[in-house]
């Protein structure tokens, strides 16, 4: 007998109400894939014969993001300057810091 198709999150949250699942072809579409839409996934498969499950794992990855910017700074000589720069992406960004395009310091990584 033809099987029923149904999706589901292996975590136990349900799956986003903009999730397309098609139950008769067995595929599941993600528009507009988030963050949150990361996690593992399970298809099941049944029939009056028995059940199979099929999973996948989703890894979402995203370009860092300011979260905090630099400005530009107007100081009176010896002045001091503390200057914050923040990012978010996956995996972690890193930093480095340049004057006039040569590099302050090594790399770091937060």
């Amino acid at each position: 007998p033809i099987p029923h198709i149904s999706w589901k999150r292996s975590d136990g949250n349900s799956l986003p109400k903009k999730i397309e699942a098609n139950q008769t072809k067995g595929v599941l579409e993600i528009p507009n894939v988030q963050q949150e839409d990361e996690g593992s996934y399970e298809c099941i498969a049944g029939n009056i014969r028995g059940r199979n499950v099929a999973r996948g794992q989703l890894f979402v990855y995203a370009l860092p993001e300011w979260d905090k910017k630099i400005q530009n700074a107007f100081l009176s000589l010896y002045d001091s300057l503390v200057w914050e720069c923040k990012a978010k992406g996956k995996p972690s960004p890193f930093y480095s810091w340049l004057k006039n395009g040569q590099p302050l310091m090594s790399e770091v990584r937060l």
